[in-house]
């Protein structure tokens, strides 16, 4: 999978490394801060624990007060 991330990198001439891992990043944060996707829909979504969703997503100042 890395190996096409970095065909297409290549190809459209992006500076930063393209990885599996920062896909995963970028899907929760997109899911959590653009979509208001739940925490548990983007667990399932991901294939992972709702813990593991945490660690990689970084949630907006502004949604985390909304939480309270």
């Amino acid at each position: 999978m890395n190996i096409y991330l970095k065909i297409i990198q290549a190809y459209c001439g992006i500076k930063i490394s393209l990885h599996t891992h920062l896909a995963r990043h970028t899907f929760a944060n997109q899911c959590l801060n653009t979509k208001m996707v739940s925490v548990e829909a983007t667990a399932v979504a991901m294939g992972c624990l709702v813990s593991n969703v945490r660690k990689y997503a970084v949630v907006s100042r502004d949604l985390a007060l909304l939480s309270f």
